[in-house]
């Protein structure tokens, strides 16, 4: 056998090794979120007023600071959990979030998809290993990219750079079937240009099932 050859099957099955082990899973959910700190365009005097009667006013200026908006909707994604390290499997997570609320953050317009935001993110997660085989706790934290007019005014929209920690738990329901009772996340999102001004906090609470296989 060449060198070629040789070479061929050792990748063949290191890959095959690592696919025997590896975990594939999907997941389906609804999540609700909080974007703060949003610059609201209000103006003394004018029909264009922050929607949060909370928003506070920098010292004789005419602009906003403190306004938010809560956003939900559903979210999905996948995960490919691959190497393990002690009592941690690694592994690599892609989700997709499209959220919306009737209320805006920026001006005082309201009705239906007032506020759209679109969320993809990446990154790597780590599930602990416990001693009960239902229960697997996990982390992760993700970047990736929102679009959102929740600072602009409704159809007006900016993109950002986003960063995101999560924690969440997975309970086995089936040997296929995981349900994720509670998913919650902490970050950030910075404009993207000169799109926006200002960055947004981000909070989120979320449900989901998860399919995965190989079986357990």
């Amino acid at each position: 056998m060449n060198f070629g050859k040789w070479m061929a099957v050792v990748f063949l099955g290191l890959g095959c090794g690592l696919t025997a082990h590896a975990q594939f899973g999907a997941y389906v959910g609804y999540s609700g979120e909080r974007l703060g700190g949003i610059p609201c365009k209000s103006f003394i005097g004018t029909m264009n007023d922050c929607s949060s009667t909370t928003a506070s006013l920098q010292g004789g200026t005419s602009t906003a600071t403190t306004d938010s908006v809560s956003p939900s909707g559903v979210y999905f994604g996948g995960y490919w959990d691959f190497k393990t390290l002690g009592p941690v499997r690694l592994g690599a997570d892609v989700r997709y979030y499209d959220a919306k609320s009737n209320k805006s953050a920026s001006t005082a317009s309201g009705g239906p998809n007032a506020t759209s935001s679109n969320t993809v993110l990446g990154g790597l997660r780590g599930t602990f290993h416990t001693h009960y085989s239902w229960l697997k706790p996990y982390g992760e934290i993700a970047f990736g990219r929102t679009s959102t007019d929740a600072a602009n005014g409704p159809t007006h929209f900016s993109s950002y750079f986003r960063y995101q920690g999560f924690v969440g738990v997975d309970l086995r329901i089936l040997p296929v079937l995981d349900l994720r009772p509670v998913e919650v996340g902490l970050g950030d999102m910075s404009p993207i240009g000169n799109s926006a001004s200002g960055s947004i906090s981000v909070r989120s609470v979320g449900a989901a099932i998860v399919f995965h296989t190989p079986p357990r």
